[in-house]
């Protein structure tokens, strides 16, 4: 359980932040798995490559906002918890998670593009609270069944593309 993700609590005006990566290591060690992240210093996109115990599983967030890139290529995690106080989810954040199946965000103004990009086992998506969703946000979540956003306002393009599962959507009614 961590209370913000990165080397320092990120905020809207912060323009570095470094990955969830960032709390382990870059130097190798046993049962450590080599995982490159991408991070943000100066404006300037970046990568690293960090060692993240081959036994984390699960992560709660109990804070702040998930920088983009923040759990990208973390394969080994099955389970994120994000708490009410955190509250959108940058692009790139999960994106390659493979084992990824489940998802808690009880409250999420914003899903970044591509934030979940290639999360092969996830399997349902329930954001109760959530205005918009990015370009390709669950591209290719082969195993996506079904999906609700109460409250969503804006929708990316090819926000669910390559989605072969999905036979249950739930979206607002407009009129």
């Amino acid at each position: 359980t961590i209370p913000f993700v990165g080397s320092r609590k990120a905020t809207d005006s912060d323009s570095s932040w470094e990955p969830f990566g960032y709390l382990f290591s870059t130097d190798t060690y046993f049962g450590g798995v080599a995982t490159e992240q991408h991070y943000s210093r100066d404006g300037l996109l970046n990568s690293k490559i960090y060692y993240i115990p081959e036994s984390l599983k699960s992560v709660t967030v109990t804070g702040g906002s998930i920088v983009p890139y923040a759990f990208e290529n973390c394969y080994m995690l099955t389970d994120i918890t994000l708490k009410k106080e955190t509250t959108g989810i940058g692009d790139y954040a999960f994106a390659n998670c493979t084992s990824l199946t489940t998802v808690s965000f009880p409250v999420c103004t914003s899903v970044g593009g591509s934030a979940f990009q290639d999360c092969d086992d996830l399997t349902s998506v329930s954001f109760p609270v959530c205005t918009s969703i990015g370009f390709y946000a669950f591209e290719n979540c082969y195993r996506l069944t079904s999906v609700s956003f109460p409250a969503c306002e804006t929708i990316g393009g090819f926000a669910f593309y390559g989605c072969s599962s999905l036979t249950t959507a739930s979206f607002p009614v407009t009129t």
